[in-house]
């Protein structure tokens, strides 16, 4: 009897150890897909930027030389982020934070 309870005792304390080394494995594993999404969408996010701003700068010339005066076509530019900007303040929550809070919660639950 003493046997079978001994090796009842070390059975499970062998699951409860598997089980802590899956949960860790798990976690890492999370951690590193987490991680490297991360990363490959902020590069992806950079060099968008980078052609934005290429691209920004060019058309803010051309309608400034077209209108006869660069700084007119910074201005329209600008003008043209600012209403930009005021949209994405009114609908932030509705088209950016609830469905990167979505993407989140299902890319953690996978």
């Amino acid at each position: 009897m003493k046997d079978h309870i001994s090796a009842l005792f070390e059975k499970t304390e062998q699951y409860i150890k598997t089980t802590i080394v899956l949960y860790k494995l798990k976690l890492i594993e999370k951690s590193a897909d987490v991680t490297s999404s991360f990363t490959a969408n902020l590069t992806v996010a950079i060099f968008a930027c980078l052609s934005i701003l290429s691209l920004n700068l060019g058309a803010a010339y051309w309608i400034g030389s077209y209108l006869g005066n660069v700084y007119i076509g910074f201005f329209m530019v600008s003008g043209f982020y600012a209403i930009v900007t005021m949209i994405l303040l009114v609908f932030k929550n509705k088209w950016i934070k609830k469905p990167l809070k979505n993407m989140l919660i299902q890319q953690n639950l996978n």
